[in-house]
């Protein structure tokens, strides 16, 4: 039998002052190790209430060595941005009056949620929560980005997202295996049965 024992540090990630992207909160991480390091992909709600995410290097233990103040991955596509946006708009000189939080995501008004990564063959496949106010739901979506261009912090890199999940279905929380089943890659799901 396996005894956990919740860490007497807790929370490992806390919004920073000065830290625009964070001052609505730090949460919901993904973790992959590589190289000796394990990396954390974090939900961060900025003031303007877009989520986006970030990145915390820990040293395999609890030892943050890096951690980045600016998005490493930021919602662009229509399915994950606010109503009127551009995709690719500046998103910390967004002002978004008027607008209120979303209830779909848990108080933010659109961007990326719930990553999970997965390293397959030297790339990364991240699986995300996207939410937009366009839609009455938030779909899952997935990106993928090389091994180098991660560890090289080239954030232009990730390729472009596509949602995988299908419009009119609520569905959050994707995670892609690691191995093909019976030659096929696998993708768990979490619809929610009262939507869609």
């Amino acid at each position: 039998m396996v005894r956990l024992a919740r860490w007497l540090g807790n929370p490992l990630l806390r919004p920073r002052p000065g830290c625009f992207w964070e001052a609505g909160g730090t949460f919901n991480p993904t973790a992959f190790s590589y190289g000796g390091r394990v990396y954390l992909l974090y939900r961060q709600v900025s003031r303007n209430g877009v989520s986006t995410l970030g990145l915390a290097v820990l040293d395999g233990g609890f030892e943050i060595l890096e951690r980045s103040c600016e998005p490493v991955y930021v919602p662009r596509e229509s399915f994950e941005v606010y109503p009127g946006l551009e995709p690719y708009v500046r998103l910390d000189e967004v002002e978004l009056v008027g607008a209120r939080p979303s209830n779909l995501s848990g108080g933010s008004h659109f961007g990326v949620e719930d990553p999970r990564v997965t390293v397959i063959d030297g790339r990364l496949y991240m699986l995300y929560t996207a939410v937009s106010d366009v839609y009455d739901y938030v779909r899952v979506a997935m990106t993928s980005i090389d091994i180098g261009s991660f560890l090289g912090r080239r954030w232009n890199a990730w390729s472009r997202p596509k949602p995988i999940s299908p419009p009119g279905v609520w569905d959050k929380n994707a995670a892609l295996l690691p191995r093909r089943v019976q030659g096929k890659y696998v993708v768990l799901h979490r619809f929610f049965p009262t939507y869609g």
